[in-house]
């Protein structure tokens, strides 16, 4: 095992952390608070299908948007990033005998088709339906109306470039919303952010996605992903020092477990094994990291 006084160690979670296994029950339920980030999309959802009217706009955030339609669209070039449009919808018979509904867009080359697994009628009652690959260019909107020119602080450090791809980043800093644009693949919407980039006087630009619930019509990452207010005033005793690590993902000899648990997220597993005059706890993390505590402080660490 390596001691070390301070290791650039940057948490490889998604957004959601795990929970100790030995107190996940009563860490779960010390988290389950009622934050207003929680509620501050509500209302901004997509349309449930039966207000869809012809004309409906949709924007296709990948290539892969082909795959699913019919042979209509055969030979047509890409639709990534383009918008279509709603046409309307019919029952046909699939070869289990069964009604499903085929809903029809209007794309720049012609018309394309895409085949439901229920029929028209099931889609009305089932309330939203999610095309793969496509976004409602109204909820971009709504969304870019709600977040563009605000403020807000970001809570993680998953930060990626126009693709997807990550880039790293820093968490609990204050970031404004550029932009609110189409996703890519799975992602529906993305976030256009710009902070600045280590105390320097220019603007750093990342991006982050958001996911929809669509059968609750809620954003299931924003609240999990921003910040209405600074997160460093709800820790006021931490140093400016612990602090700067904190935001950089990083920890060092001497942290507390809060600390620590702020830097890289809660650990997998937590074990407490008794030396001869104290405890000594060790927190393993999904990655192989371990952390271990000598009367609630770090004194050392494992990659």
């Amino acid at each position: 095992m390596v001691v070390m006084t301070m290791m650039p160690l940057t948490s490889c979670f998604t957004g959601v952390e795990s929970t100790p296994k030995i107190t996940e029950s009563d860490v779960r339920r010390a988290h389950v608070t009622d934050r207003p980030e929680t509620h501050y999309l509500e209302g901004i959802a997509p349309e449930p299908f039966g207000s869809w009217q012809r004309g409906k706009q949709f924007v296709c955030t990948d290539n892969r948007v082909m795959r699913i339609f019919g042979p209509e669209a055969d030979g047509m070039k890409p639709l990534g990033g383009q918008t279509i449009e709603y046409y309307g919808s019919r029952d046909v018979m699939s070869i289990t005998g069964n009604n499903v509904a085929e809903l029809i867009f209007t794309a720049p080359e012609g018309q394309v088709v895409y085949r439901t697994d229920v029929s028209t009628d099931s889609l009305r009652r089932r309330g939203e339906i999610e095309v793969p690959f496509m976004t409602e260019l109204s909820l971009i909107n709504n969304l870019r109306d709600k977040l563009k020119g605000n403020s807000y602080y970001v809570t993680t450090s998953l930060w990626q470039d126009e693709r997807g791809n990550r880039t790293g980043g820093r968490k609990y800093v204050k970031v404004s919303i550029a932009d609110v644009m189409a996703g890519y693949g799975v992602y529906p919407v993305k976030l256009k952010l710009e902070t600045e980039a280590d105390g320097k006087n220019m603007a750093k630009t990342f991006y982050l996605p958001l996911t929809f619930d669509t059968s609750t019509g809620a954003t299931s990452t924003f609240d999990k992903q921003i910040s209405l207010t600074d997160p460093r005033a709800r820790y006021p005793k931490i140093s400016d020092r612990n602090w700067e690590l904190i935001t950089r993902g990083t920890v060092a000899s001497g942290m507390t477990r809060d600390e620590c648990r702020l830097a890289l997220g809660s650990p997998a597993k937590v074990e407490r094994v008794p030396g001869r005059d104290t405890i000594y706890e060790r927190w393993t993390y999904e990655n192989g990291v371990t952390l271990t505590f000598s009367d609630g402080l770090l004194s050392s660490y494992r990659s």
